[in-house]
């Protein structure tokens, strides 16, 4: 068997809602600028970050994630889809220099960030392509993209880069006794 990887161009519908930054209350940004890193650079975050189970720890995330999922709903990737769920959300603290290395957030059908707190001169979001696609980090910044899409982020410049990012999968759907969804 020869399995073939074309490299096939295509559009795919990323999201960029750019808010007053109204979900950011002030329990929020408390936490932000004060939360221990969880996960020592052991992720593809070569910053300071939560675990991927934020929003259970930290009920001040309730309010923002309820309307980042509203808004998902209305993704053009979304709307025919029943149901989506957030199953894992952190928030990742970047100092000047550090970064993210490329990735991809397979095997969640979409994936989001929100930018928090930008000031100073913060790296932006990377998708990587035949040409790289960069989307500037903005304070109320909310950027909806499909998880298989490869992005990182380069090294930071002086400044806070805070966000919080996501998965999000299509709630199970029911499969009869063949495998079949019904």
């Amino acid at each position: 068997m020869k399995v073939h990887k074309p490299q096939i161009p295509c559009t795919l519908p990323v999201v960029i809602i750019d808010t007053d930054n109204e979900l950011v209350t002030k329990e929020i940004f408390e936490y932000c600028g004060s939360f221990q890193d969880t996960m020592k650079k052991r992720t593809n975050v070569q910053a300071d970050m939560t675990n991927f189970d934020v929003f259970r720890d930290t009920p001040a995330f309730d309010n923002m994630l309820t309307k980042i999922l509203k808004l998902v709903n209305e993704h053009r990737y979304a709307i025919e889809m029943e149901e989506w769920v957030i199953t894992n959300a952190w928030v990742a603290r970047y100092s000047k220099d550090e970064i993210t290395k490329p990735h991809e957030h397979v095997p969640a059908q979409l994936s989001f960030i929100y930018y928090l707190n930008c000031t100073g001169n913060p790296s932006p979001l990377i998708f990587e392509g035949e040409q790289d696609y960069k989307v500037e980090a903005e304070t109320g910044r909310l950027i909806i993209f499909p998880a298989c899409m490869r992005h990182r982020v380069d090294a930071n410049g002086d400044g806070d880069r805070w966000v919080l990012a996501g998965n999000i999968h299509m709630k199970q759907m029911r499969l009869d006794e063949k495998g079949w969804g019904r």
